[in-house]
């Protein structure tokens, strides 16, 4: 037992430095809401400079090349006190420039562009560091004490442990006190959380935002200069760190810093414990088991943590890279192909042999454009993925003796299967937890199973036997002939066809619900997206592409070793996909051409580096600072630069191109034509189409346009009395709620509410602002967890997910809009309206569904007006207009109940007329409506029967005329009347309007 103790306080260095980086981490994500994977590298670089101080006097100055010898009367090095304020100054410096060049610039992008940009700050010190002073390990002079502070079971405790211990504590406590206690502490909590409300009371969000990397900084930089003679120190030793360091931060919970320090500490204890147990226990894994202890860490703590739908208000709406639509371009595609395979054999020796790399660099890119950019789910172990791939491939074609094609493809599906098993946290987290979580799986797969020379043989590396089909060589190298042309073809043939399912899905039905669930994973969920099914779906499609790109590099370099797939190398692969343009295909084929070894970096190493003292470390510099230029200036990478200068270009040559003089009048008179013909398009009556073809003014274009469509509407549902968009033969089912309640903690929002929304019939549910209205909708609608029934006909609820419960026929709308920012209007409407099968996703990677949007989509555009924005993102639209695609996409799935959640709110009051006149068209004797709105007006005016909620409790209940003279309605939401009897005609009309035929029925509804 002695022995076991001993093992864990030797761990208290190597939890030294994890608890100054969890530090860091917490004070950035408190200051900033920021993580920043860098924290290890800074901390590595602070180190370097304190000991190239200490050592030769140099002051290491992150520019390549150059060196700043200080004056001293010796060349033995500076005193340890000056190098020490120098080093901590330049981490200070370090955190003050991150803020200003990356962190600030970044403080409203989405989550993927922050973690891509704290990336790139790794990269790039760390192949500062690596150029100045190679690879190789260094083993600096102890600046603490290291005399024996006692001996257990024959092991000596050195006191530098348990000071660099007790160090992390002290700076814990005084950090938590300074948070805690003084304005400094308050004014970056506010700036954090609030930076508009921070700056109203005074405060600068940017000034508390800089003190808080400056801080984290230096905390790094001292943990760097005490742990690293504990640890020893190379570019590499501290930046993988920072896996263990958030795993001890989520312990904490991104806020308390006593228990991320002393988490972190016991979780240093522990890996040292687990790597030396091998000594007492022959039986017990020897190799990357302490690897594993942050990974379990970080998992369980996710998903205590996660949820599988946000909440509302859990997620800020992003603004994320625009991922464009593809056309079919069968014949450019076809000569770019034929491009490419003269290009192998044009290409001498050394570019044949980049232009491979970017080939298999493209393929494994285009795996993350699939994951990050159509589902927005950050990865960064596809090259572990890539890595299991090869090595399953080296077993079954060697071992096995499987041949080509069957195993790659098995070595690919073996990939999925491990990718598959890596995204179970994506059903509950999101964004830069899951970008933990994929980091630590990385590292732990390269660890236990790339390391173990027991599973991939080693140093040595593991043999795959060649490609052949048919009986023709296709291995990459035959004799003295590498990179052969013919490997070459098979290369651009797996890069065709992933490239081809790539383009496939993006303009698919399961394209589209991958963009849904990337813009909006609530809206989603709500239109019957099985969000769980999606992002599986996806990781496995994923890990699948990653998995043959992994095959081709295994077939390229033929004998496979571990450091092609480390970490590290997953870190630059999201890199160049990023920087290349990872919302598109485009963008990963680009990202190919960047990758490490690929020909953009064969020709920067021929033409610059190469002539540099360690320049080959320099490719990762570029790389970063790419990444980061990208991530501040262009996040769509070159693609979307390329996209958008080809798109100016064609409006130049347009406003360029002259008219055509010979057409003259009739080719004015052939394009007004042209245009009649589309504003007439929906024509129902022949009146319509003479009204529409000779409007003259754009004017009269738009209302003879708005007359086509009501009288379109008009005519399709005179005959029974329904808007086209409900299917006559669709089974009325009534909505209804009994003792439903709805707690959070100790306050209950919803308490014991009993309603009922009968089939063909305008419900109103209104109540003062926090009456619990939208968290009721929640309820229903399975957004939130609640007690009570809920039930649609006789089908219960209450017990459903939320996409089952749309599945089943309940539709709504948010009050914060929540449309599908990548998806144009039609689009929108499209994916709310189509069903999938189980096998679609794989059916739209070979063929896609092409068929025209269902004509259900085309009937809501026409009715709520929306013809002349069905092609245009939400975003180019004005406020109403996307309350109206809101209630659209609502209409298409056919639901038997549908749910507005303030459709009204922000509409002026003819805008709001008009939306009552829409709502009426659209009810039917086979659709109830639930409407919750603060317009009053459109309430009363429009609802046959409405309910009053007051503090979570239903307070009234009854007809518009009823509630208009409820006491309690007046006392509690409406105000007091007034003693003027003429104040409450002036408020509602003498006399109610007309009632309509499904008013005059409505059904007494008691509360039980």
């Amino acid at each position: 037992m002695s022995q076991y103790l001993a093992f864990l306080l030797l761990g208290l260095g190597g939890g030294t430095v994890i608890a100054f980086l969890a530090l860091g981490i917490v004070i950035g994500y408190r200051g900033t809401g920021i993580i920043n994977f860098s924290q290890g590298a800074i901390s590595m670089y602070v180190a370097y400079v304190f000991y190239e101080l200490r050592s030769t006097g140099h002051y290491l100055v992150p520019i390549p090349g150059l060196h700043v010898p200080t004056a001293l009367p010796d060349q033995t090095g500076m005193a340890f006190v000056p190098a020490l304020l120098i080093s901590l100054v330049t981490a200070a410096a370090l955190g003050l420039l991150s803020h200003v060049v990356v962190f600030r610039p970044l403080r409203e992008a989405p989550a993927l562009a922050r973690v891509v940009a704290s990336i790139g700050l790794l990269l790039v010190v760390q192949s500062i560091v690596a150029e100045k002073f190679g690879t190789d390990t260094v083993n600096p002079s102890p600046v603490l004490p290291t005399r024996r502070l006692f001996t257990i079971a024959d092991t000596a405790l050195p006191m530098d442990r348990v000071l660099c211990a007790v160090a992390a504590l002290v700076c814990a406590g005084i950090v938590a006190a300074l948070f805690r206690y003084t304005r400094f502490g308050t004014a970056t909590r506010a700036a954090a959380e609030n930076a508009k409300g921070a700056i109203l009371v005074g405060y600068s969000p940017d000034l508390q935002a800089a003190a808080s990397w400056v801080l984290a900084s230096v905390l790094a930089g001292l943990a760097g200069i005490l742990v690293a003679p504990i640890t020893s120190l190379s570019p590499s030793s501290f930046s993988l760190i920072i896996i263990p360091a958030l795993a001890a931060a989520l312990i904490g919970r991104m806020t308390s810093f006593g228990v991320t320090v002393a988490a972190a500490l016991v979780l240093g204890m522990l890996q040292n414990l687990l790597l030396n147990l091998p000594q007492k226990i022959s039986w017990f894994p020897h190799q990357g088991i302490q690897d594993t202890l942050p990974l379990v860490v970080i998992i369980v703590a996710t998903f205590l943590l996660g949820k599988k739908i946000p909440m509302r208000g859990d997620l800020k709406p992003e603004r994320l890279p625009f991922a464009p639509p593809v056309r079919r371009a069968l014949r450019p595609g076809l000569v770019a192909f034929a491009l490419a395979v003269l290009a192998l054999f044009v290409l001498p020796g050394g570019y044949r042999l980049a232009y491979l790399n970017s080939i298999s660099g493209a393929v494994v890119a285009l795996s993350l454009v699939l994951l990050v950019g159509f589902i927005g789910q950050v990865s960064l172990f596809q090259m572990a993925l890539a890595g299991s791939a090869a090595y399953l491939l080296a077993g079954l074609s060697t071992g096995w003796g499987v041949p080509f094609p069957i195993a790659p493809l098995l070595a690919a599906l073996g990939a999925m299967v491990v990718g598959m098993i890596g995204a179970l946290p994506a059903l509950r987290i999101r964004g830069v937890q899951l970008a933990v979580v994929t980091l630590a799986a990385g590292w732990a797969l390269q660890q236990a199973v790339f390391n173990n020379a027991s599973l991939t043989g080693g140093f040595s590396g593991a043999t795959v036997s060649g490609p052949s089909l048919f009986g023709i060589d296709l291995s990459f190298s035959r004799g003295a002939e590498t990179a052969r042309p013919v490997f070459g073809i098979l290369a651009l043939v797996v890069l065709a066809l992933v490239t081809t399912a790539m383009f496939n899905l993006r303009r698919s039905h399961t394209g589209q619900q991958m963009l849904a669930v990337r813009s909006n994973e609530r809206a989603a969920a709500s239109i019957g997206i099985a969000l769980a099914r999606t992002k599986m779906q996806a990781f496995a499609m994923s890990a699948f592409i990653a998995g043959i790109g992994g095959s081709m590099l295994a077939y390229q370099q033929q004998t496979i070793t571990a450091v092609p797939f480390d970490a590290f190398v997953s870190l630059s692969v999201l890199a160049i996909a990023y920087l290349g343009g990872i919302t598109s295909v485009p963008g990963g084929l680009l990202a190919g051409l960047l990758a490490t070894g690929g020909l953009s970096f064969y020709l920067l190493n021929e033409l610059l580096l190469s002539h540099l003292n360690n320049g080959d470390q320099l490719q990762n510099t570029v790389a970063g600072v790419g990444l980061i230029l990208t991530a501040v200036l262009n996040p769509e990478g070159l693609a979307g630069e390329f996209r958008r200068t080809g798109q100016r270009l064609r409006r130049l040559r347009a406003r360029l191109r002259p008219p055509a003089a010979a057409e003259g009048t009739a080719s004015v008179e052939g394009t007004v034509a042209a245009k009649d013909a589309v504003a007439a398009k929906d024509a129902v009556t022949a009146k319509d189409a003479v009204a529409a073809k000779n409007a003259v003014t754009a004017k009269d274009a738009v209302a003879a346009k708005n007359a086509v469509a009501a009288r379109g509407a008009a005519a399709a549902g005179a005959e029974d009395g329904a808007a086209p968009i409900i299917a006559e033969g669709q089974e009325a089912l009534a909505l209804e709620t009994r003792s439903l309640t709805v707690r959070y903690g100790g306050l209950t929002a919803i308490d014991d509410v009993s309603i009922s929304v009968p089939p063909g019939r305008l419900v109103g549910l209104i109540g003062p602002n926090g009456a619990g209205k939208t968290t009721f909708i929640d309820a229903i609608s399975g957004f939130t967890p609640s007690q009570g029934a809920v039930r649609l006909g006789e089908t219960r609820l209450d017990d459903k997910p939320a996409h089952v419960r749309a599945r089943l026929g309940i539709s709504r709308t948010f009050q914060s809009l929540e449309l599908f920012a990548a998806l144009t209007v039609r689009e929108n409407l499209t994916v709310a309206a189509r069903r999938d099968r189980w096998y679609s996703g794989l059916a739209d990677l070979v063929a896609p569904r092409r068929r025209a949007a269902p004509p259900v989509v085309d009937a809501a555009i026409g009715l709520l007006g929306l013809e002349e924005m069905a092609d245009t993102l939400p975003g180019d639209i004005s406020l109403g207009a996307q309350k109206r695609v809101g209630v659209a996409r609502a209409l298409v799935s056919r639901p038997h109940v549908i749910l507005l959640d303030e459709p009204a709110a922000g509409l002026d009051t003819d805008e709001s007329v008009e939306f009552g006149q829409r709502l009426r068209e659209v009810l039917s004797p086979n659709v109830g409506i639930l409407l919750v709105d603060h317009d009053m007006n459109l309430i009363l005016n429009v609802c046959d029967y409405v309910y009053v909620l007051d503090f979570g409790r239903l307070i009234a209940e009854g007809t518009p005329a009823e509630i208009r003279g409820d006491a309690r309605v007046i006392a509690a939401y409406l105000g007091e009347p007034e003693p003027d009897e003429n104040a409450h005609p002036a408020a509602y009309p003498d006399s109610d309007p007309a009632p309509s035929a499904a008013a005059a029925s409505v059904p007494e509804v008691s509360t039980r």
